[in-house]
């Protein structure tokens, strides 16, 4: 138990962190057919900055949330799971940039994608002013956790 707690602690904080420094594939022209012109490097563009949640940033908070539906077909067919998605919540409470970090198969991974869209959050803040951060979400489908859930809970 406790090293699952381990892993998954490790996991949230080093994964956003090997997503933004992976490097981009590097394009070369062996045969030396490109322009020998010198180029201007492009207009930086002006993206905010995502951030990590920190002791100077409060964390953003949920205003929307939408339980995510039992795929029918994943529930017949017993599959259950844990799922981790990285996602950023940016300075306006939408998610965005969903992806899977820990899957628990195609459908159940769709059914947790399709719930996080819907959900709405309020920002989190630097200074009081709104900043978009790096956030992990979690969900765990469970057939035993959800008999006791009504049949809408549950769809084809």
């Amino acid at each position: 138990m406790i090293r699952n707690q381990t892993f998954f602690f490790l996991l949230f904080l080093l994964v956003p962190f090997l997503w933004n420094n992976c490097d981009q594939p590097k394009v070369t022209d062996p045969a030396g057919l490109s322009q020998s012109t010198p180029t201007s490097p492009p207009a930086p563009t002006a993206t905010p900055s995502v951030y990590y949640i920190s002791q100077d940033i409060v964390g953003p908070r949920e205003k929307e949330r939408v339980d995510p539906i039992y795929p029918r077909t994943a529930y017949d067919l017993k599959k259950e799971g844990f799922i981790i998605l990285s996602v950023i919540i940016t300075a306006e409470g939408t998610v965005t940039n969903i992806a899977v970090l820990h899957s628990a198969g195609p459908q159940l991974d769709a059914a947790a994608i399709k719930a996080v869209e819907k959900w709405e959050y309020y920002p989190a803040t630097l200074e009081g002013k709104p900043v978009a951060v790096y956030y992990n979400i979690s969900f765990n489908f469970s057939r035993q956790t959800n008999e006791n859930h009504t049949k809408s809970a549950i769809t084809d």
